[in-house]
């Protein structure tokens, strides 16, 4: 029988997620899996947040590291749809949900989010786009969007009923289209440090989360020094936190991804002694391992 009849790819991973069409879709969840990895990222967050009062993080991480359904898993624990908040904190686990609350208190509304895809034009046009979509105002102001009024109005939409309500929270999912785009043609990329600034000084109830597919400084290689400067000057205001799952993790992805109807069972030995070898050069269960690799 040919291969392409025994085994076949779960249909959740044949979808590609995209933040703003995806947004509060239950479906998006099924599924979803949360590595120990993501789970560092979102509780290191929630800590600097409550601790430190910093509301402005970049997610870095390639391609297919899950970083965009970890924005949608996260979005759906704060906004506030109840049976959207369940279902996130059964993917999440008690312990990372309850973390992420104390840190996000949601209220009985929850948070306001407003999702944004990068692309190669002004930030400040695209990000107004999106906080005119999804309610943030009626209407756009007269004269269009610039810096001050989308900081103005984001700050004021973060401090809107906090006795009811969570703050609002902005995901820029492929963020470092901006950064191409500026680094291509010189605009001017500085809302986005004062996005960050604001976030910081909202008292919590204002969160930026950029994500990126390399590093920030990656993006600076046709800049002159006084700009990669000033671009540093950015940087410094978002933590920096890596998306990026472990080889252990892979096995576990790759083995959900994959369905087969029957593991043919002389395999087996084979399967128990890679695990064994493996668990050699790391600390691990290498009957977990087997049975990652045996499925």
């Amino acid at each position: 029988m040919p291969l392409n009849k025994r085994v076949r790819i779960a249909r959740r991973f044949l979808r590609s997620i995209r933040i703003d069409a995806d947004l509060c879709d239950a479906s998006a969840l099924e599924g979803f899996i949360c590595p120990q990895s993501s789970a560092d990222v979102l509780a290191t967050m929630a800590r600097h947040v409550a601790e430190t009062g910093q509301g402005a993080f970049t997610w870095t991480g390639p391609y297919g590291s899950g970083k965009s359904s970890l924005v949608i898993a996260l979005a759906a624990l704060l906004n506030g749809n109840a049976g959207l908040q369940k279902q996130a904190g059964k993917l999440f686990g008690r312990k990372l949900a309850g973390d992420i609350h104390g840190a996000l208190p949601t209220g009985t509304k929850g948070w306001r989010v407003v999702p944004v895809v990068g692309r190669r034009d002004d930030p400040v046009a695209v990000i107004g786009e999106a906080v005119h979509k999804y309610g943030i105002v009626s209407r756009r102001p007269r004269g269009g969007w610039s810096e001050q009024k989308l900081i103005d109005t984001l700050i004021d939409a973060a401090a809107e009923k906090p006795k009811t309500h969570g703050g609002l929270v902005l995901f820029i999912d492929e963020m470092g289209k901006f950064l191409e785009a500026a680094a291509q043609d010189g605009s001017d990329i500085y809302v986005l440090q004062q996005l960050a600034e604001a976030a910081s000084r909202s008292g919590g109830r204002l969160l930026i989360v950029g994500v990126l597919h390399q590093a920030f400084e990656e993006y600076t290689h046709r800049l002159s020094h006084e700009m990669r400067d000033e671009w540093a000057k950015i940087q410094g205001r978002f933590i920096d936190l890596a998306v990026n799952t472990a080889g252990e993790e892979q096995i576990e992805l790759i083995s959900r991804a994959i369905e087969s109807d029957a593991c043919p069972r002389i395999f087996r030995p084979l399967v128990a002694t890679v695990a064994e070898f493996a668990r050699r050069d790391r600390a691990g269960n290498s009957e977990r391992l087997a049975s990652m690799l045996e499925a």
